[in-house]
């Protein structure tokens, strides 16, 4: 990991220092998992 003091702009990083891709792709993977389970638990009402 390279030590730069560039503020944000650089490699899509955000004011706090979060990568936004980073942000998205948990952001889709928790959604992801919400309507597996959303789908699984209606599947056990059936």
């Amino acid at each position: 990991m390279r030590k730069s003091r560039t503020p944000g702009s650089v490699r899509g990083v955000s004011g706090n220092g979060y990568p936004y891709r980073d942000i998205q792709c948990i952001f889709y993977l928790g959604a992801y998992m919400f309507m597996i389970n959303l789908f699984l638990y209606h599947f056990q009402l059936l």
